[in-house]
């Protein structure tokens, strides 16, 4: 049996006080629970990120050959339905991963050398009506500052597809901010010329 990193269990978890002090914020969010497998070699012939339909296995990625080039094998997979998972101890938690992978031709539980089980109580943002306007621009009242990221306003979801188009409405707002800035300085320049 491969060991369990006592580490990653505290990652994610939120105390009961800092739950208080968030307040509504869990409203407006929706659970995650991923567990991350290190191995003896790769699980896939690629790298790549898949689904595992019918199975707890919603999504996972082998990350040996990108990601993880230290490692002979790693493969990360997010859990379906998240909270069937967040109270279940590790080692469950890991062989019902193993037992549903096996079901896609993963052996994952022969090749395991360590692996984490990382609960994320309030990792997505809800897709609840009303919940879509309190999601922030890319654009922020702090000098400098913009923001990018699956969580931001745009037209998909919060996913890596939705992370991309935020990404690149950023990076718009960076370079119209820089070319206004060069422009101010051109201005002030044949000013003070």
């Amino acid at each position: 049996m491969p060991s369990a990193d006592p580490f990653a269990e505290g990652v994610g978890i939120e105390s009961d006080a800092a739950l208080e002090r968030a307040g509504d914020r869990h409203r407006y969010t929706d659970a995650a629970r991923s567990v991350q497998i290190e191995l003896d070699c790769p699980s896939l012939p690629i790298d790549r990120t898949t689904f595992g339909p019918g199975t707890i296995l919603a999504s996972f990625a082998e990350q040996s050959r990108t990601t993880f080039r230290c490692q002979p094998g790693r493969i990360s997979i997010i859990l379906t339905p998240p909270e069937e998972f967040l109270a279940m101890p590790p080692d469950q938690v890991f062989d019902r991963t193993c037992r549903d992978a096996r079901r896609l031709g993963l052996r994952l539980a022969e090749h395991a050398k360590r692996y984490r089980v990382v609960p994320m109580p309030s990792d997505f943002y809800s897709l609840s009506p009303g919940t879509d306007g309190l999601r922030p621009t890319q654009s922020t009242p702090i000098p400098g500052l913009t923001l990018a990221g699956d969580y931001t306003r745009q037209q998909y979801l919060a996913t890596m597809e939705g992370a991309v188009v935020s990404g690149q409405q950023a990076a718009r707002l960076v370079r119209s901010a820089r070319n206004d800035a060069r422009r101010g300085a051109l201005a002030l320049d044949r000013r003070t010329a």
